[in-house]
């Protein structure tokens, strides 16, 4: 009887041996799934496109149609014509006097300036002397200035118009007296040059517009700009990254004067981004749209607020992989003295959230026999981008709400505050050397970038604006807004 009860008891202490060297398990059911729905929204941008047209050429076509010769050779020229109501004739010619001035100005407006002068002016009239009457010769000069104003204009095709203007202000209006028997008669002789030279100003003036409309095509030179645009920018040689611009309309332009320019500056409105991958030339092509003839602010400074997309993307597998090195093998210290050790960890995106899963073992205190515990339990957050340090954290991390369901009902020890904060203060993912690297890379792609033969793309990146995390299905995409300003140079005809 005796050797019963102690074979008993070893058996009883075989079974609590064996029964020790068994780990039980805690696996908490696996959360469900969902699909990402991250839309990318990318800013509209504002490029100005400054057509400068040299107008230094116009006035030499006005000088080379109003001739600086005198007499006969001049501007005009008359000889023996009657001044009616006078009885006297009048001889006199007319001439440029010096350089044709020509100023721009805002709004699409030309000032012309044409000094004229009055040369070998003669006026012949009968007075009476001792009851005879005798010829008098009256010589006289004078100086004069005709005034233009061309209006530039765009028609819906992109055509230039120009109308000109021709009135006339006299530096000192040149009058004569004329001693008559019927006594002093005031002759108006600037009156009488006007009559002749108006006419003929106006009809140089038709033809300096005539030759505005034909020297410059606008369509042309914006077409040009437009069409340049759809071409991708290598941003590095060692990474397939394209800065992408993706031009959407066109703005009616405003015009604009610098020294001897007329300087035409409409806005495209474009999608400016940066994308990885294969250069992007699959964006169709699509024409210049027609001038939408708005009325513009003449005295305001053209668009050039640029906002291109710069994303920043960080794989799920490198997240996992900058984790694993951080938790896993640590150990924990559970609130109730349970010594937990993470063994191996998952990560996985889940709509707008984050899911941990960490596989473990812990040694439970106080228990000889089965002590020894391994299982997995799974933890969630939502990820926030931290613009101050540029890293993305996870925000409301804590247990699965299934995992939390399935430890409350026979393992809640393992429902610890103290574990889910170490684990989340491992959480963060630095994107600063990712971002800097990026912009930079932008910034060189947009400073004195020819795009084609005759266009220039020339732009500054000014500061970071907003940035927006996404979550996909491969892990964290982060839109950074880069802020600046660009414009497009095209090479244009002089007048």
């Amino acid at each position: 009887m005796k050797t019963k009860k102690i074979v008993g008891r070893i058996t009883l202490l075989l079974i609590l041996v064996a029964f020790s060297g068994c780990a039980s398990s805690i696996v908490a059911p696996v959360p469900e799934r969902l699909p990402s729905s991250a839309v990318l929204q990318v800013p509209t941008s504002l490029l100005s496109v400054p057509v400068k047209i040299n107008i230094s050429g116009l006035k030499s076509l006005m000088e080379s149609r109003l001739s600086a010769e005198q007499e006969d050779k001049g501007l005009l020229w008359v000889a023996g014509k009657n001044l009616e109501g006078y009885g006297a004739t009048v001889q006199m010619g007319v001439s440029r006097s010096g350089p044709v001035g020509l100023s721009a100005e805002n709004d699409g407006k030309l000032v012309w300036s044409v000094p004229l002068a009055i040369n070998h002016g003669i006026m012949d009239y009968p007075v009476t002397l001792a009851y005879a009457r005798v010829s008098r010769k009256l010589p006289f000069e004078g100086t004069m200035s005709m005034r233009g104003l061309t209006k530039i204009s765009l028609d819906q095709k992109w055509k230039i118009k120009s109308t000109t203007d021709v009135n006339r202000t006299w530096v000192e209006r040149l009058s004569k007296i004329l001693e008559t028997p019927l006594g002093s008669i005031k002759v108006d002789v600037s009156d009488e040059a006007e009559k002749q030279i108006l006419p003929k100003l106006r009809d140089a003036a038709k033809k300096v517009d005539a030759k505005m409309d034909e020297m410059v095509s606008m369509r042309r030179v914006l077409q040009t700009a437009w069409t340049a645009l759809f071409k991708p920018v290598k941003l590095s040689d060692s990474v397939e990254r394209w800065l992408v611009i993706q031009p959407q309309s066109i703005s009616t332009p405003r015009i604009l004067s610098s020294e001897n320019n007329l300087v035409f500056t409409p806005s495209i409105f474009a999608s400016i981004a940066v994308k990885t991958g294969v250069r992007g030339d699959s964006l169709a092509l699509a024409p210049l749209p027609d001038n939408i003839l708005q009325s513009v602010q003449p005295n305001s400074s053209p668009d050039e607020e640029v906002n291109i997309s710069l994303p920043v993307f960080l794989n799920i597998e490198e997240a996992k992989s900058v984790l694993t090195g951080r938790v896993t093998g640590k150990n924990y210290e559970m609130s109730d003295k349970t010594e937990l050790t993470v063994t191996n960890i998952d990560f996985f995106t889940s709509g707008n959230k984050v899911i941990l899963k960490i596989d473990f073992k812990a040694k439970r205190p106080g228990l000889w026999v089965l002590n020894d515990m391994d299982g997995q339990i799974f933890m969630e957050g939502t990820p926030k981008y931290n613009d101050g340090l540029r890293e993305i954290t996870i925000e409301n991390f804590d247990y699965d709400l299934k995992t939390k369901e399935y430890l409350t009902r026979e393992n809640s020890w393992l429902l610890d505050d103290k574990f889910v904060q170490s684990i989340k203060e491992q959480l963060r993912f630095d994107l600063r050397e990712n971002i800097d690297g990026a912009m930079k890379a932008v910034q060189n792609a947009i400073v004195n970038r020819e795009l084609e033969k005759g266009v220039m793309l020339n732009g500054s990146i000014k500061q970071i604006g907003s940035a927006y995390l996404y979550i996909t299905n491969d892990g964290f995409l982060l839109q950074v807004i880069l802020q600046g300003s660009a414009s497009i140079s095209v090479t244009s005809p002089d007048l």
